[in-house]
């Protein structure tokens, strides 16, 4: 995952399946600026899925494609 983020600090990550049922929730690091890491779906079907990282004032959202 590539996201950029205005401030370093922790954030909550989560992942939604296309029908909107959170699927992973978990916690991430990020420093102001550009942040790359990896979130693991292998446990997950093939599909659509939604990141969104929140951290308790903004929500960034991404969505990408399991195949």
């Amino acid at each position: 995952v590539n996201l950029w983020w205005d401030k370093t600090q922790t954030v909550n990550m989560e992942v939604y399946d296309s029908k909107g049922s959170k699927v992973i929730n978990n916690t991430q690091a990020l420093i102001k600026g550009t942040n790359l890491f990896s979130i693991s779906v292998l446990n997950l079907p093939a599909g659509v899925y939604f990141l969104k990282a929140n951290d308790g004032k903004r929500i960034r959202q991404t969505k990408f494609i399991k195949y």
